[in-house]
């Protein structure tokens, strides 16, 4: 379930703003 919701929430950030891919990991990796 995670990493359908990384891979989905990954997918469309790409679109707007590469970085929010990162932060979005590195967020969850984080936590």
């Amino acid at each position: 379930a995670d990493t359908h919701i990384i891979h989905h929430a990954g997918h469309n950030a790409h679109r707007d703003n590469p970085a929010a891919v990162i932060a979005c990991l590195a967020q969850i990796l984080a936590s």
